[in-house]
Parts: structure tokens; sequence; C-alpha cells
């Protein structure tokens, strides 16, 4: 991921810290693949997170209020556990193909159990389509309804969402990195985004500021 998203690049560009924590190999079906912990067997996972962000904010000279997390996939879904359990260390957060709330069929357990929020975290969520889904031909998880079940979480709760939409499937399609930069930079914890008062218009890609069913009468 540092490499095909060019985090070096990123972080000289910026003067930004990037934290990318590898996650356990699980063995399903025959497939092996990183993830880290969705269904809330133990806190391990955020208990890392604790500890690098400590780690940082000792080391580095760092603002602790511009943390953002932002994530892919698997990686996604860990984000939304981020933000329903530590809101009030982020600034804001970037999903690629993530969500909440999703039934898993080889599971008897439902993925990233969603609970609000103790503090209301700007969100940037992506999803692509008919064909974002995984694995590919055999669909275990279906990321545009974990995504649109995060969604809604978010905007009951009373979170600024901007939401894409493409057609690439279960990709980072290009364009979309860069806004995700933008969003990630411009966003600093306990203020509000700058995107409520600016809007989105010139985004284009299919993105928009989600509104909530009520908000949209």
């Amino acid at each position: 991921m540092a490499s095909s998203l060019g985090l070096q690049t990123l972080s000289d560009t910026y003067n930004a810290v990037f934290v990318l924590p590898e996650s356990p190999v699980w063995e399903i079906m025959g497939f092996s693949y990183f993830l880290f912990d969705i269904f809330d067997n133990s806190d391990a996972d955020l208990v890392l997170y604790d500890d690098l962000r400590t780690c940082v904010g000792e080391n580095l000279d760092v603002d602790l209020n511009r943390v953002s997390a932002m994530g892919f996939s698997g990686g996604s879904l860990f984000t939304s556990i981020l933000v329903r359990d530590r809101s009030d260390t982020l600034a804001s957060f970037v999903e690629f193909s993530g969500g909440a709330d999703y039934e898993i069929s080889l599971f008897s357990d439902t993925a990233v159990k969603w609970t609000e929020p103790a503090e209301n975290t700007p969100g940037l969520i992506v999803a692509g389509g008919d064909t974002d889904n995984w694995p590919d031909g055999f669909t275990v998880i279906d990321f545009v309804e974990a995504t649109d079940n995060l969604q809604s979480h978010l905007l009951d709760g009373g979170h600024f969402v901007v939401r894409c939409d493409h057609n690439y499937g279960h990709t980072i399609p290009m364009g979309y990195m860069e806004r995700a930069e933008e969003w990630l930079i411009g966003h600093t914890y306990g203020e509000p985004s700058p995107w409520l008062e600016t809007g989105i218009d010139d985004w284009g890609m299919g993105c928009y500021v989600a509104e909530s069913d009520a908000s949209a009468e």
C-alpha cells in the first residue's frame, strides 16, 4: 500500500507521518489474507492503535489534533471500528470500500457492529459499484451494501459525510486518492469540516454531500 499509493512522496510533500500496521493473516475457505479483528473478539487492535498513536506523539514533532484514519477493504472495515471507538482521537477518516454492520454468511456474527461514536467525525466514503465485493467471483462481502450501512449510521448520528461512487469495482481509481489527500490534510479535531462551507461542487467523480432522508425532505 505504501508503494502503490506513493505514501513516501505524500509524507515528504505534506511533512506528514503515515503509520501502517500489518494485520494478522486469516485462513478461510482456502484463502489467506490480511484482516484486522472485525468481530470484536478482542481489543488488541485498538490497543495497538493507542500504542502507535502514543509512540508517534512522544517521539515525533506532530499535532495529535490532526490525526486521521484511512483504509481500503479490510483496512476500511477497521477504520470504521476506529471511528466507532476512538472518535475522540480522530480529525477525520477516509474509507475506500469499507462499511459497517455487514452480515457475512460464513460467520454467525455481524462484522463491524456499529454503536454511535462519542464525537462527530467528518468522513469521506467511497464505493465501487456492482463489482465492489470480495472475493472476486464469489461474494462474501458486498462493500456497497456495507458502505450504505455506514453512511446511514453516520447521518443518523449527525456526522458530516461526503460519498463518492464509481464503477471500477474493488479498487482505488485514479483521482480519488487526490481527494483523499485533500480530505486528510484539511481537517483538525474539534473543528468543523472546511467543506461544510465550500461544498464539493467542483469535485465531480460521483461525489456528493450525503444527506439523511429527514434532511432531504
